[in-house]
């Protein structure tokens, strides 16, 4: 067999993309009695997601975890920031927030319980990413074993002991079913008050929803308790080293000679010399800005998964041309963001014609979140916290600070704000999404803000918000929310003025 040349380098093995070993210890009966006692609870408080319920069963898990011993150390600090997004459910009642704030309670939960045994916050590269996804589809898939382990075990031992008495008991049970049951339709057929005592009105649809949701919450449980109580990850080498320098440089230089054309195109536009493009194409500037919004912020996700792979698979070399996909990987970062400026400027010029939603609102918020992706991607690209690998942990904080920051300043009373001010600047207002597509959240602030409005338009805002039905009063406590409050309040003291 001939051997390769030294200048030519083997492919390194995948040696990183390996299930990691599950718990390392035997887990207590306690450990499996929690965990349905929690589901139960989670069965119980289930009003609605946008409810301090949610907030409450956080509460309870993190302190289930940590007494059982499954949840200690830097695992802490996430948890208690799941607790936190987990409390926001009962403070915004947003459709674009809520869903958000369960999202990133989970994603805590997880993140604690995969640091419970070692690892850093601010340290996790695509390796230790992948190979703690991979434990906690083990985790997932075999934690219902390990919880339930002891009372098996347990089971099998009294089994044992009382196999031999009960055995009798059952063949007389046997036996005695069906005169029992003959019998019994007898004595109901000729007297009803005696048959009226058999005639339990249970809804077995509604029990098996409840059984369904404790199952699934026991089996959420499992997994968190049995990824707590696997060994660490063990940091190794990202991926397997198979791109060489010259086709790294190659697919680098075709993005930045790509974007430097289309920042290029941009110049163009801001000077004013596609007006003929965009006559000859019968788009407005408006509908022009709409139509590549998207498009652009797809090119941008597509770029940083490029440059990623790039990053992690291109194997080192000389000095001058590790010097070269550096500065080619950093050009591209940079042109990058000029993708980004532009979508973000389409969408303020739509916004600007049309007004503020929701929707317009995440998605700018979203390309801002890339583009801040996007620098700290730079700056580890030029060494910046080496030799830790922050950006992941970087990206995953950048976007849970946005949605705090979507919290605080009350995304949809901002979405009302700017429409009123929007119309007082163009005498265009869609009161029908103000009144029927925003929520609660929103309700305090279009009550306040209708002043502004001319009497028609003041009118039909009234009506629709008076005619809205918020909160239940026969809800439970556990169902309560700050904004649901505080928009009944309003829309009582405005409807009884009015």
């Amino acid at each position: 067999m001939t051997s390769l040349p030294a200048t030519v380098q083997r492919p390194e093995p995948i040696r990183w993309l390996v299930v990691p070993p599950g718990p390392d210890r035997t887990a207590s009966t306690r450990v499996g009695g929690w965990l349905l006692a929690v589901a139960v609870l989670v069965d119980v408080l289930r009003p609605g997601a946008a409810s301090i319920a949610v907030g409450l069963v956080a509460m309870v898990v993190v302190t289930v975890l940590t007494g059982l011993g499954l949840l200690h150390d830097r695992g802490l600090v996430p948890a208690c920031l799941a607790v936190t997004f987990a409390c926001a459910a009962g403070v915004r009642a947003s459709p674009w927030l809520v869903p958000l704030d369960l999202l990133a309670a989970a994603g805590l939960l997880v993140w604690a319980a995969s640091l419970a045994r070692g690892g850093r916050l601010t340290d996790l590269g695509p390796d230790q990413l992948a190979q703690r996804g991979l434990r906690l589809a083990r985790s997932t898939i075999c934690g219902p074993a390990w919880v339930a382990g002891p009372l098996h075990a347990r089971a099998r031992r009294a089994g044992g002991r009382h196999t031999a008495r009960a055995l009798p008991v059952v063949r007389g049970v046997l036996l005695a079913a069906p005169v029992v049951v003959a019998l019994g339709l007898l004595l109901g057929s000729s007297d009803a008050v005696f048959a009226s005592l058999f005639d339990l009105d249970v809804d077995l649809p509604d029990v098996a929803d409840h059984v369904v949701v404790i199952a699934l919450v026991w089996l959420a449980g499992c997994a968190l308790a049995t990824d707590a109580a696997s060994p660490p990850i063990v940091r190794r080498e990202a991926v397997p080293r198979l791109l060489g320098q010259v086709e790294a440089a190659v697919v680098l230089a075709g993005l930045v000679v790509l974007f430097a054309l289309f920042a290029a195109a941009q110049v163009v536009t801001l000077a004013g010399g596609a007006a003929h493009v965009l006559e000859t194409a019968g788009l407005t500037r408006a509908q022009y800005a709409r139509s590549g919004f998207f498009q652009l912020l797809a090119v941008a996700a597509l770029t940083l998964a490029t440059l990623t792979v790039v990053r992690s698979t291109v194997r080192s070399g000389a000095p001058r041309a590790d010097r070269l996909v550096r500065t080619l990987t950093l050009a591209a970062v940079a042109l990058t963001q000029v993708v980004v400026v532009v979508a973000i400027t389409r969408l303020a010029l739509y916004v600007d014609a049309y007004g503020l939603s929701m929707l317009r609102l995440c998605t700018m918020l979203v390309a801002g979140w890339i583009g801040v992706v996007f620098a700290g991607f730079g700056a580890a690209v030029a060494g910046v916290g080496a030799p830790r690998r922050w950006l992941v942990p970087f990206a995953a904080a950048s976007g849970l600070a946005a949605l705090l920051v979507l919290h605080v300043v009350n995304a949809e009373a901002l979405v009302v704000r700017h429409n009123l001010t929007h119309w007082e600047r163009t005498g265009r207002l869609d009161v029908a999404y103000l009144t029927t597509d925003l929520s609660e959240d929103a309700m305090p602030a279009l009550l306040a803000g209708s002043e502004r409005l001319d009497p028609p338009r003041r009118a039909r805002v009234r009506t629709a918000v008076c005619a809205r039905r918020v909160g239940d009063p026969d809800a439970p406590s556990w169902a309560w929310n700050w904004s649901r409050e505080r928009a009944a309040a309003a829309i009582a003291a405005a409807c009884h003025a009015g």
